[in-house]
């Protein structure tokens, strides 16, 4: 499939992309359905009202330029972690190169990352491997991981991303949470949960990258319009009483991202002998990993995270990445700045013998949001 399609014109490929009548039409069967029946000059105020009046294009304006760093569809695995790490990012679109005189650019083929790399190398290598010694895995890493970074990376595609166009759409903030994020469409338009929106230009070509992190941090520029909902606390917000996934300090970190795959987290709180919180490992500390870090998977998580491509802003004593938490009493607004401030993807509540009961992701800011809106 992929050949033939590297065959097709580029007109003709225009037809294997979302139009922009099609991206712009769940926007406006929305629209006219949430507007029945109301006076035309009842406006949302707010934060909802804000989410609604913003479009894309300003959300995108609003936030600091990002270049976009592409993947060829023949890149191998080990220039795909070379290519992530020299840009310090754990993810980026896979296109396919032009093959034709008339194509004057990539096509986009999915999205790669490392913890999907992270994830195919354990099942190729780890799987099977229980009860071999640490060594032993230590030396089937090393061994099958060089036959591993061989492969190329469009046979590991993902698709955790939504396509938007840019250019004269109606696309709003509060559409790009729903449809874009959260995947509740309309009908045929309803997708799985995406971290990503991929914008691209008439000439199918990607042009930019939306993140949940770059929506809650627009949210926190307009704190202000949140009124009660920002004041309301995490207990209040049934977040104090949520499951956590932990893994014990004991474990590999191996041992950790498997549970995170079998759990489907992006993110383990690491917990002692006495469950009191210690670190937090998540997928973006696979970010800076290269193929000759692979056997660092062996190590316990604490040294994994203090293992030298591991580059975190903050550290605690010991020297692994300060693990940031807050209390059942913390309030919602005050929850949206510590992620907004700290560049984090999730933030642990702990109850007072600093035992993780709660956590708070990004996507479960987006539904709160989403939810008060909709009421």
């Amino acid at each position: 499939t992929l050949l033939r399609f590297a065959d097709i014109r580029a007109d003709q490929r225009a037809d294997f992309l979302p139009s922009h009548t099609q991206i712009s039409a769940m926007s406006a069967k929305r629209s006219k359905v949430e507007t029945l029946g109301l006076d035309a000059s009842v406006q949302p105020v707010g934060l909802e009202g804000t989410l609604r009046k913003t479009s894309l294009e300003e959300l995108l304006k609003d936030r600091k330029r990002r270049e976009v760093v592409t993947l060829n569809h023949s890149a191998t695995v080990l220039e795909a972690l070379d290519e992530l790490a020299e840009n310090s990012i754990n993810s980026a679109p896979v296109v396919l190169s032009s093959s034709t005189e008339d194509d004057d650019g990539n096509t986009y083929m999915g999205i790669i990352d490392v913890n999907t790399l992270l994830k195919a190398v354990m099942e190729d290598v780890l799987d099977g491997a229980e009860g071999v010694s640490v060594s032993e895995k230590w030396e089937k890493l090393k061994q099958g991981g060089q036959d591993f970074e061989r492969r190329q990376v469009m046979t590991l595609l993902g698709h955790d991303v939504t396509l938007a166009f840019r250019g004269g759409n109606r696309m709003t903030v509060l559409d790009v949470i729903r449809d874009g994020f959260l995947g509740e469409g309309l009908k045929e338009e309803a997708h799985e949960l995406h971290h990503r929106i991929a914008i691209f230009n008439p000439h199918g070509h990607i042009t930019d990258i939306v993140s949940q992190a770059d929506v809650i941090r627009f949210v926190d520029k307009h704190a202000h319009h949140l009124g009660p909902l920002g004041d309301k606390t995490a207990e209040e917000l049934g977040l104090a009483k949520k499951n956590v996934v932990t893994v014990k300090t004991i474990h590999t970190a191996a041992d950790a991202f498997h549970v995170m795959h079998e759990k489907k987290v992006s993110g383990v709180a690491v917990v002692d002998a006495n469950g009191v919180l210690c670190h937090n490992l998540s997928t973006s500390d696979l970010r800076g990993i290269r193929p000759g870090h692979l056997p660092l998977l062996l190590l316990t998580v604490p040294s994994f995270l203090r293992a030298e491509h591991i580059a975190p802003k903050r550290v605690d004593k010991d020297g692994t990445p300060e693990v940031i938490s807050c209390k059942p009493s913390a309030t919602l607004k005050s929850i949206i700045h510590t992620l907004a401030t700290n560049r984090l993807h999730r933030v642990y509540i702990c109850d007072e013998h600093k035992k993780p009961i709660g956590v708070v992701t990004l996507t479960d800011l987006l539904k709160i949001i989403d939810e008060h809106c909709a009421k």
